[in-house]
C-alpha cells in the first residue's frame, strides 16, 4: 500500500495512521517531512540530469562512477595482508534473560576481496535487538569505509568486492518473527567486532573500542496539561583513543546520524527536568591516547501521573576494550532513584516511574590506545584541570604528579 501515488496522498492510509497512533501529530509530522525531503531530492536530481544533457547522457557516467569506486576499493584491499582474522565480543543480555549475546566475525582477506563471516554469533534472541540481514550488510559497509580513502565515492561499488555471510535465524540475520526495533544497540556492537578483527589486519590504523551501545531511553505518559507525550533520547557516547589522537568526549560514532537535544528543548516540550548532564572523570580508557569519558544524565520526572519507561543500556558487563596496551572504558550504569532515596540499578527493561522520581543514565566510556605511561604529561595535566582525569589516576595510571589547583 502506497502512502503517496502519482503525487497524491492516500487519504485512507493517512487516516488509519492518524487514528492508530497515540501521538499522531508527531508520527505524521515525521512521515510528511520524509515525503517533502524525498520530493525535493527528486526535483533537484532531475534538474541536475537535465543540466548535463538528460538521462541518456548521464547514465553511462553513473555506471563508470560505480566501477571507479570498486577499482579503488579493490586496490585498497590489495594493500591488506592475506589471511583470516577473527574477533568476538558480547552484549550483556537481550533484556529477557541474563545470557550474553555473542557477536563473532571472521574476516578473510584474499587478494582484492573481503569476506565477513558472522558464523558463531548467537541465535535469534527474544529481545528486540536482532538485526535484519540488510542491517548487517550496512554496518559492514560503514565499518569498511572507516579504513578507506575518504575520497572514494561512497556508492554501491565499494561493497562489490565484499561478501557478507550471516547464518539465517541468528542475531545478525533475524528469522521471522524476531523483534528488530532495538537493532541500533546491536549495530554499534557489531561495528566494534568488525573493528576488533580489523585491528589484526591493520594494527597501525585501528582505533580502540567505541562506546557504541546506542543508549536509548523512551518515556510515555501525560504532560503537565494532561495531553499525551512520548519522549525518546539516545545518548551519544564517546570515541576511543586512536593511533595518533585522543578519543572525542561526548560525540556520536561514525555510523549514526542523530545529534544532541538541548536540555532547554527537552524541558520546554516534556514534563522532564534535566538535573545533570556532565562528563564522569576516570571513565575514559587509559592510554597514550585516552578514550572518551562517560556521560551522566539525570532526568527528573515532573508529570502529573506515572510514566512508562523503556530503558536500553549495554556494556555494563563487557566494557569497551582498549588496544595496544590501552585500558577499557568505564562501564554503563542506570539507576531509578525515588524521592525517599531508594536507588535501584537498571538494565534493559521496561518499568513505571512516578512524579518526583529521578532516572540516572551513565553511558560507558570508550577504550584507550597505547601504553598510558607514554602519554604526554601536558595532556594528562590538561585532563586533570578539565575534570576528565583525577589527580589519583594521573599519578597511578600515567605516572604524572598532578595538582588540580590552578
Amino acid at each position: 500500500m502506497k502512502y503517496y501515488e502519482k503525487g497524491e496522498r492516500n487519504r485512507a492510509l493517512y487516516r488509519i495512521i492518524e487514528k492508530n497512533t497515540r501521538i499522531s501529530d508527531k508520527v505524521l509530522g515525521d512521515l510528511e517531512s520524509q515525503v517533502a525531503a524525498t520530493a525535493l531530492g527528486e526535483r533537484e536530481l532531475v534538474k541536475l540530469i537535465k543540466k548535463y544533457g538528460g538521462w541518456d547522457v548521464v547514465r553511462p557516467y553513473v555506471g563508470e562512477l560505480l566501477d571507479y569506486s570498486e577499482r579503488l576499493t579493490r586496490a585498497a584491499i590489495q594493500q591488506m595482508p592475506d589471511g583470516e582474522y577473527d574477533f568476538e565480543d558480547r552484549m550483556d543480555d537481550d533484556g529477557f534473560t541474563s545470557n550474553p549475546v555473542i557477536l563473532q566475525v571472521k574476516i578473510k582477506v584474499s587478494r582484492d576481496t573481503l569476506v565477513f563471516d558472522f558464523t558463531g554469533s548467537s541465535p535469534t534472541v527474544r529481545g528486540s535487538i536482532n538485526l535484519p540481514f540488510s542491517s548487517t550488510v550496512a554496518i559492514v559497509n560503514s565499518a569498511l569505509r572507516y579504513f578507506l580513502d575518504p575520497s572514494i565515492p561512497p556508492n554501491s561499488g565499494v561493497i562489490r568486492p565484499v561478501t557478507v555471510l550471516a547464518p539465517y535465524d541468528t542475531v545478525v540475520n533475524a528469522g521471522f518473527p524476531a523483534g528488530v526495533a532495538g537493532r541500533g544497540a546491536t549495530l554499534g556492537r557489531l561495528w566494534d567486532v568488525i573493528i576488533g578483527a580489523m585491528a589484526k589486519v591493520l594494527p597501525d590504523k585501528c582505533p580502540a573500542c567505541w562506546t557504541h551501545v546506542d543508549f536509548g531511553i523512551c518515556m510515555g505518559g501525560a504532560n503537565r496539561d494532561g495531553t499525551l507525550f512520548v519522549y525518546t533520547d539516545f545518548l551519544p557516547g564517546s570515541w576511543p583513543g586512536r593511533p595518533s589522537i585522543d578519543g572525542i568526549d561526548g560525540h556520536t560514532p561514525p555510523w549514526l546520524n542523530y545529534s544532541n537535544v538541548p536540555c532547554e528543548v527537552i524541558e520546554r516540550e516534556y514534563p522532564i527536568s534535566i538535573m545533570q548532564y556532565s562528563f564522569l572523570p576516570d571513565t575514559g580508557g587509559i592510554g597514550k591516547y585516552r578514550g572518551g569519558v562517560s556521560i551522566v544524565k539525570d532526568y527528573l520526572i515532573e508529570s502529573t501521573e506515572s510514566v512508562d519507561v523503556q530503558w536500553r543500556q549495554d556494556r555494563s558487563v563487557f566494557p569497551a576494550w582498549g588496544l595496544n596496551g590501552g585500558g577499557s572504558g568505564g562501564r554503563a550504569k542506570g539507576f531509578h532513584i525515588t524521592p525517599d532515596g531508594n536507588m535501584r540499578a537498571l538494565k534493559k527493561e521496561t518499568f513505571h516511574a512516578n512524579p518526583g522520581d529521578l532516572l540516572r543514565a551513565v553511558v560507558p566510556g570508550a577504550g584507550g590506545w597505547g601504553n598510558p605511561r607514554e602519554r604526554d604529561p601536558e595532556k594528562v595535566l590538561k585532563d586533570v584541570k578539565n575534570d576528565l582525569v583525577s589527580v589519583e589516576s594521573a599519578r597511578k595510571d600515567y605516572g604524572v604528579a598532578a595538582d588540580k589547583e590552578p
